[in-house]
C-alpha cells in the first residue's frame, strides 16, 4: 500500500475503530496484551485488504468481525487444563489475588450470558466507554438498535446478579 490516499484511509479507520477492536478482542480473551494482538492482527488484515484495492462496504464491523475471529483462534490455543493439586498450591482460600481472579471469572461468566450482539455493545459502552451513537456507526446499525441492545443487556445482567445475590444470601427458594 504505497499510494497517499490508501495510507490516509487506513489511518483514519484506524483512529475511528482502534478502542472498539480492542475492547471487543478484550471482552473475549481477557488479557490486555492478548486483546492488543488481536487488535494489531485485525488492523494488519485491513491494512493488506486496502493494499489490494478492497472495499470493505462497513469497516467497523468488517474489523469488529477480524477481531473475534483472532479472539477466537487465541482462546482455542491458550486453553490448557491445569491439574487440580498444582491450582490449589498456586493459591490460598482469601489471597486477594485469588478474589480477584474469582471476580473476572464471574464477571466473565454472566457477560457470556449474553447473545453477542448485546454483550458487543455493553463492553464497548461500559469497558470501552464508547457512547451508543458511536458504537451504532461503527456496527453499522441504528442508533435505537444500540441503545436497545444496551438496555436489554443491563436489564439481563441485572437480573442474573440479582438471582447470584439471592442465591449467596441463601434467600432464593425454590418451588417444589
Amino acid at each position: 500500500m504505497e499510494s497517499s490516499p490508501q495510507r490516509k484511509e487506513f489511518l483514519r479507520l484506524y483512529d475511528t475503530y482502534y478502542k472498539a477492536v480492542y475492547f471487543t478482542a478484550l471482552g473475549l480473551v481477557h488479557q490486555p496484551d492478548a486483546a492488543e494482538d488481536c487488535m494489531q492482527e485485525a488492523f494488519l488484515a485491513l491494512w493488506k485488504e486496502l493494499g489490494k484495492g478492497t472495499v470493505i462496504h462497513n469497516p467497523g464491523g468488517w474489523l469488529l468481525q477480524v477481531a473475534r475471529n483472532q479472539g477466537i483462534s487465541r482462546l482455542r490455543g491458550l486453553y490448557t487444563l491445569t491439574p487440580l493439586e498444582e491450582a490449589e498450591e498456586l493459591s490460598t482460600p482469601g489471597d486477594a489475588a485469588t478474589r480477584e481472579v474469582e471476580e473476572e471469572a464471574f464477571i466473565h461468566h454472566i457477560l457470556a450470558m449474553l447473545p453477542p450482539a448485546e454483550r458487543d455493545v455493553f463492553v464497548l459502552h461500559v469497558q470501552g466507554g464508547l457512547k451508543l451513537a458511536e458504537i451504532a456507526k461503527i456496527l453499522g446499525i441504528p442508533a435505537a438498535t444500540a441503545r436497545w441492545r444496551f438496555a436489554n443487556a443491563r436489564k439481563k445482567l441485572k437480573s442474573v446478579l440479582r438471582l447470584e445475590q439471592e442465591r449467596e444470601k441463601g434467600t432464593f427458594l425454590q418451588k417444589g
